[in-house]
């Protein structure tokens, strides 16, 4: 088989003097960032396969360990188990992990699949499936269920009573907001005790796993918090960045939602 040349990171990464901005890796060159260790920087397909199926492991449960998913431990163990591996492949996924976490702190979607196949200029090209956090959150988990082997991940009772499997996070406008409508709306004045949006977000651990969270769906919140005070669409900002996001608006990560009230919550 062919030598794998084409989107291991590098090349593309790094470009001469005068030339446009690294464009950001796709997650097909950052998982192969994770073999690259273990195989060299232009490996043969056949070596490159093992430490693809290895370094997908520990991408999805490095991801799920920052998220703080319950019975990590026993889901780690578990996946390990099934795949078959032994104590040098454990580490090497272990190290993995820390690769992962230290190079791509920011990234949230899980890896689904791969495949390895060969372009039409004879090199062998590595292309990755990744899935959304919104999306592995809706289906209870990344990988499929049997992957977890964590009997708690959708089990009801390890929760208190009246407690949801959800954390919080405050939105508060700041002045620079406050300032902006004003600029908008002449006769505009700000609320003397104005009411905050609360948003339910994924459980996690960590504030640093609610801030990923909320860095990819800012967009969802910015445009809500925008309708409160601004029906008029036409006047929102057309180019709505996370750094707009972060100087309108101050996040507020809470712990634990308790619902005490006995009637079921609606959702629209």
């Amino acid at each position: 088989m062919k030598i794998v040349k084409g989107n291991f990171p590098g090349k593309d990464n790094n470009p001469a003097p005068g030339n446009e901005a690294p464009r950001e890796k796709s997650y097909a060159e950052m998982l192969l960032a994770l073999t690259r260790p273990f195989t060299g920087r232009y490996p043969l397909p056949e070596d490159v396969e093992d430490k693809l199926q290895l370094a997908i492991i520990a991408w999805n449960a490095a991801l799920s360990k920052a998220l703080g998913f319950p019975g990590f431990d026993e889901m780690f163990a578990g996946v390990t188990r099934e795949a078959g591996l032994g104590a040098d492949d454990k580490e090497m996924v272990k190290t993995m992990m820390e690769a992962k976490l230290a190079l791509f702190p920011d990234k949230m979607d899980f890896i689904r699949d791969y495949t390895l196949e060969e372009d039409e200029k004879g090199e062998m090209v590595v292309k990755v499936v990744n899935q959304s956090l919104e999306a592995f959150t809706l289906e209870a988990g990344g990988m499929d269920d049997d992957d977890f082997h964590d009997e708690d991940m959708d089990d009801a009772s390890q929760y208190e009573e009246g407690i949801i499997n959800r954390n919080a996070v405050t939105i508060r406008c700041t002045p620079a907001f406050w300032q902006w409508v004003a600029e908008l709306d002449g006769g505009f004045k700000k609320p003397a005790k104005p009411r905050h949006n609360i948003y339910l977000i994924p459980e996690t651990m960590s504030d640093k796993a609610s801030a990923a969270y909320i860095k990819k769906h800012y967009d969802r919140i910015f445009m809500n918090e925008l309708s409160d005070w601004v029906p008029d669409e036409g006047s929102w900002p057309a180019k709505r960045t996370y750094k707009m996001f972060s100087g309108f608006f101050e996040v507020e990560y809470n712990g634990l939602v308790t619902d005490l009230e006995d009637e079921p919550v609606l959702k629209g």
